[in-house]
């Protein structure tokens, strides 16, 4: 009899395995594309190409910055607006320094004011005189002359005569 209760238990356990195996809940399908080689070729075409399209952006902006430096350090006029004060002079090839400071000495002040918009006035000892320029010469009341820069000094020459400025910071 103990055989006859083992193997109805198991009866018992198997129908219950194969109505739990039908009562399940069907299974959900998945619906993903399938990858194709050609899909997977454009996907590699597209992230090349945008991968490219920003190496050449980057290309771009570092040309046009360098651009933009070789432009203002060779060829632009350096902006030389500010207000000067008149600190040397040579004529002929002499110093004539030490008039100044006598003029100086008197209370007469030497100044050169050049505005961005290219104009300007040139007071010397009270005689004033407006200037315009450009990045090659100086127009003190029409007449013009040449004159260099460096470093804050603005050197007027003419006819021989030098007069030098310094910039007042």
């Amino acid at each position: 009899m103990a055989t006859a209760k083992k193997s109805t238990k198991t009866a018992k356990t198997s129908k219950t395995t194969k109505a739990t195996k039908t009562t399940k809940a069907p299974k959900t399908v998945k619906t993903t594309p399938k990858t194709t080689k050609a899909t997977k070729k454009v996907e590699k075409k597209t992230s090349k190409k945008f991968f490219i399209g920003i190496i050449i952006a980057a290309i771009i902006a570092v040309l046009a910055a360098s651009g933009f430096f070789i432009y203002t350090k060779f060829f632009a006029a350096p902006n030389i607006s500010g207000t000067y004060e008149l600190t040397g002079m040579e004529s002929d090839g002499e110093d004539q320094s030490d008039s100044i400071t006598v003029l100086k000495g008197l209370g007469l002040k030497a100044t050169l004011e050049l505005k961005e918009d290219k104009t300007g006035k040139l007071d010397l000892f009270g005689d004033s005189s407006d200037i315009t320029y450009d990045k090659e010469k100086i127009n003190i009341d029409g007449n013009a002359a040449g004159y260099s820069y460096k470093d804050g000094t603005l050197t007027i020459e003419e006819n021989g005569t030098k007069l030098i400025f310094t910039i007042n910071r």
